[in-house]
Formats: structure tokens, sequence, C-alpha cells
């Protein structure tokens, strides 16, 4: 297993969700090093960027340009102070402070190579919509990283949300709402909506995964999964 986070800890530091060194480096041998080919000159597009650490990691994988695209504020600030403390040039990204669904229906087509969507697609009900986006401008590749129920059935399992946990979703329908309607979509229900998009999906196999498990547990228990889609030609 790689150990990306060890060399570059303030990620760690910063992140307002798990700090695990375990599971920071797990997710980043199943989200960029097991398709490390896809970065390779590429222009990424990183929805619900925290603070900035998939952004990075595609950069130093070989990604010509990121941007990320983080609802939160204060995370854009974190996104930014990280890149300006690695000495990361500015010129190859951006950090776009804004909703995802919004960002995506103003940005122009064909302007990404490939799309993360890492630990957001069980945070809001715009599955669909996110993914036809994805599409439209223009990501040969999509990688999903999601909490999913575990249901033969392509489903969506709905419930509600508290807004004011960084680690949740935003407000999404404005108002000042302290909770939001937000869907878990099973394993069948992601490669549904893919396939509607055009996309062929194939799964990180977490369960031939070697080594440590600590903080990986809900990858190991087939709770949360991670998928590499490639538009089909």
């Amino acid at each position: 297993m790689g150990r990306f986070f060890d060399d570059h800890p303030r990620f760690l530091e910063t992140s307002e969700t798990r700090p695990a060194p375990n599971r920071l480096n797990g997710r980043h041998d199943a989200i960029v090093g097991y398709r490390r080919d896809i970065y390779a000159g590429a222009r990424v597009l990183d929805l619900g960027s925290h603070d900035g650490r998939w952004s990075f990691a595609a950069l130093k994988a070989g990604a010509a340009r990121a941007v990320g695209v983080e609802a939160r504020p204060h995370l854009v600030r974190k996104a930014e102070d990280n890149f300006a403390h690695y000495g990361m040039d500015r010129d190859r990204y951006e950090f776009v402070s804004s909703d995802a669904a919004a960002y995506l229906r103003a940005a122009a087509p064909e302007n990404f190579d490939v799309a993360l969507c890492l630990g957001f697609f069980y945070h809001t009900a715009h599955h669909m919509e996110l993914i036809a986006q994805f599409e439209r401008v223009g990501a040969r590749y999509i990688v999903i990283d999601t909490g999913i129920v575990q249901d033969e059935r392509p489903i969506i399992s709905m419930k509600m949300e508290e807004t004011a946990d960084t680690r949740m979703s935003i407000d999404y329908m404005g108002g000042g709402r302290r909770a939001v309607p937000v869907g878990i979509p099973s394993r069948a229900a992601l490669v549904l909506m893919l396939d509607g998009a055009g996309y062929d999906t194939a799964f990180f196999p977490w369960s031939e995964r070697k080594g440590e498990w600590t903080a990986l547990e809900d990858y190991r228990g087939g709770t949360r999964v991670t998928a590499i889609a490639e538009r089909r030609r």
C-alpha cells in the first residue's frame, strides 16, 4: 500500500472528516493509485473538494490542471493554504466556492477529462443530474467514492441530513434549513445511473486488499465503494 498522505501530512491536519492515516492512504490507493493512468495530462474536476487533498493527489499523479468545487468557503481557504504550503504551481489549480450542481450547470461543455465525486454522492439528492452534467462537461472518466445501501435492487434510500456538520450535506435548497433530504444509492443504482449516461463501471477490488483495515471498515464491510466509470466510445 502506498503512503501518499504520510508524505503530505498537512492534509491529515486540515481534514474535517476522518483524518486517519490508514484511511486516507488506503483511499489514495483506490482513487488514484489503482488507475493512475487516467490522470496523466488530464483536466480534473474535483466536486466537493474539501481541503483540496484529492485535487492535490491528482496533480501529483500527473494531471495538467485541477478545479476544486467546494460549497463551504472556509474549506476553500484551507485548500488554498494547503496548496501554497506545498508550493503547487498556481496556474495548475483553481478552487471555487459554489454549490456543486449550480457550478456544473454553468460550466462550459467539454472542459474536463476526469470528474472526481469523492465522499459526496451520498450527501446529495441530485444524483442523476450530477452524472449527466459530468458527461456534458466532457469527463471521459468519473471516479465516485460513496457510501451505499446493501440492496441488490437499483434503489436510492432517502434520509434527512443535518447541514451544520461539514461532513454532511449543505443546505442546497436554500432558506437556512437545518436538514435536507439526501439519497444513498445501492451499488446497482450507481451502475444503472452511470450506464444511462453512457459509462461502463468498474469497482476497485476492496475485498482483495492486503494489509491493515483500521479505519477502513466500511469498505471491508461493503457499505462503501470506489467506482471508476469510463465513457463508452
